[in-house]
């Protein structure tokens, strides 16, 4: 197993990152290397997510993978949603992100293969200390941003929930990284952010949280496979999803070292990184009828919110079949 300090993945992550933009889908995910070995490849991810940078830097992926499988091609992308549209043209095989109806509509060839995250308190609104603003009927009329061009989910399943219309808040869009400053400049009345947004904005005492995820908003990060990469490599999905859990299983085993990778490789405070991985929930599952049921719910919020056009029909875009094997060998 390879030992090099994980505070030198922010190298290894840039590398990656190059080797992915440069890289077409038919030679990015690198060859074999070597009888008896499986292919790898290429993979989109959120940078913030530790799991998969670390287990490749770790040799957590070389056993199922027959190979060294730390030149695998990973691309870092800001949304699950950048990463399933950049599957759905082909140029990638495998997206960890988070789960976003709009973006399974739109990708038919997209299908959730695994849960790897749920972590509802990472998610919040935000607003300036000493507003007056307490709660989401608070906001009626208010500049509220977030970082989707139409009302984000998390608003649009707040707002659902309490009853009020989607029109109820002035929803616009801002940069994540921008959000801070235009909360705290008087251009935007309330954030709607996540983590490690909301904790470093905690942290400075620049924002009072209105509400955060929990008990109504899950939060899942989803492993999703091109539909026809899941026919045709099996094998390789198998391997990916037995590294991933190897990987899943030291991020719980070892949060200082996670977090110190998420701090390095994003340019966030060690104190954020910190809170960032103690608020969320890392495990490899088969999601749960409950899980379903809510993915349900908040497709169907953004389709009466007018922003969605129908739900994704779960009972395709799902298929679990792949996990089940790993976690039953």
């Amino acid at each position: 197993m390879r030992t090099r300090p994980l505070i030198a993945l922010a190298a290894t992550a840039a590398t990656l990152l190059v080797l992915g933009a440069c890289s077409d889908a038919s030679d990015a995910g690198g060859g074999s290397g070597g009888e008896g070995s499986i292919e790898l490849p290429n993979v989109a991810t959120v940078v913030s997510y530790p799991a998969l940078p670390s287990g490749l830097e770790l040799g957590l992926f070389d056993d199922a993978f027959g190979t060294d499988a730390s030149g695998m091609s990973v691309e870092f992308v800001s949304s699950g949603a950048d990463g399933v549209a950049a599957l759905a043209s082909g140029n990638i095989d495998l997206v960890i992100g988070g789960y976003d109806p709009a973006a399974m509509v739109g990708a038919t060839n997209a299908r959730i293969i695994a849960m790897t995250e749920t972590s509802p308190e990472t998610h919040a609104i935000l607003v300036p200390p000493g507003s007056g603003i307490s709660s989401i009927e608070d906001l009626q009329g208010l500049t509220v941003g977030g970082f989707s061009s139409s009302l984000a989910p998390f608003l649009a399943l707040a707002l659902s929930n309490a009853g009020l219309p989607s029109d109820y808040i002035d929803y616009i869009q801002v940069p994540p990284d921008g959000g801070l400053a235009a909360l705290t400049s008087g251009a935007i009345d309330a954030w709607y952010t996540w983590d490690p947004f909301y904790a470093q904005a905690q942290l400075e005492d620049l924002a009072d949280v209105v509400v955060d995820g929990t008990d109504f908003f899950l939060n899942p990060i989803v492993i999703v496979a091109r539909e026809d990469y899941l026919a045709e490599e099996p094998e390789a999905v198998e391997a990916f999803l037995a590294g991933y859990g190897a990987s899943v299983d030291w991020v719980n085993e070892n949060p200082a070292e996670a977090a110190a990778y998420m701090a390095e490789a994003t340019g966030m405070s060690a104190e954020a990184a910190e809170i960032t991985v103690d608020r969320r929930d890392y495990a490899l599952t088969v999601p749960t009828a409950d899980d379903i049921a809510w993915m349900d719910e908040l497709g169907q919020a953004l389709v009466d919110a007018g922003t969605l056009p129908q739900i994704p029909d779960l009972s395709v875009a799902i298929d679990t079949s792949a996990l089940e094997n790993v976690l039953n060998d």
